[in-house]
């Protein structure tokens, strides 16, 4: 009963995180794409093909290098996965016409954009302080630039 009245509201997910009254709290302007079709997104959406490219380079250069299952198996590949996925939804609610009134949409993109967020820290953060060091003498060559770009590119895009 309470999740169908937030639903009647607009988003669940905004009303579960911020509370029913979450449009005066984040008050619709925090993620506003229309704002940014308005002003005509061309710049904005250079902005995520950079980062897209980023990310994308890395998944073409895992594929490239390693067996598919790598993209399974380790942490980070999934981190990268889902940095592409988050900057492909960006750029994709971006061309939505008022898509500022599909907050469900808006607020599930949040969301997998914070746990993203924190899977590219810990990434980072375990990466460089604790593995970096024995991992980068095994590797040569494109491994090893590759190596060195996964790890900073889907934090950066």
């Amino acid at each position: 009963k309470i999740m169908a009245e937030k639903v009647k509201q607009g988003s669940w997910c905004l009303a579960a995180i911020y509370g029913s009254d979450y449009e005066s709290k984040l008050g619709g302007r925090l993620i506003s794409f229309s704002q940014e079709q308005a002003e005509g997104n061309q710049k904005s959406q250079m902005i995520r093909l950079a980062a897209f490219l980023l990310v994308g380079f890395n998944f073409a250069t895992a594929v490239a290098l390693f067996p598919l299952i790598s993209l399974i198996a380790f942490f980070t590949n999934w981190c990268m996965m889902g940095s592409m996925f988050c900057v492909m939804m960006s750029a994709y609610f971006a061309t939505i016409p008022n898509i500022d009134q599909h907050k469900t949409k808006l607020a599930a993109l949040h969301i997998l954009l914070e746990f993203t967020f924190l899977f590219n820290l810990v990434t980072v953060l375990v990466y460089w302080t604790i593995i970096h060091s024995t991992v980068i003498d095994t590797f040569s060559g494109m491994v090893w630039v590759h190596m060195y770009i996964v790890h900073i590119f889907p934090a950066i895009a």
